[in-house]
């Protein structure tokens, strides 16, 4: 039995899930600040948080395209 596509297909839904898991991680991010009282220790968790959701985002926006880029390598290497 087949089964239809598959959200991750689809940009509307890439794009609704990239922008609420940064709305996600930002509140994550400011309810830290707001607890903790630390500066040192802030800064490293805000800059955790940061990098994470911006390597998420990258990659799950990028995620279509990189069969092409895999082929286009594969062909300037000269692989079938």
């Amino acid at each position: 039995m087949g089964r239809g596509p598959q959200p991750e297909g689809d940009w509307r839904f890439r794009r609704l899930y990239t922008y609420a898991a940064t709305v996600a991680g930002l509140a994550m991010l400011a309810v830290l600040v707001w607890r903790l009282e630390a500066p040192r220790e802030l800064m490293w968790v805000a800059v955790a948080l940061i990098v994470r959701d911006a390597w998420r985002e990258t990659l799950y926006i990028v995620a279509p395209s990189a069969q092409a880029i895999v082929a286009g390598l594969a062909a300037w290497r000269g692989r079938p």
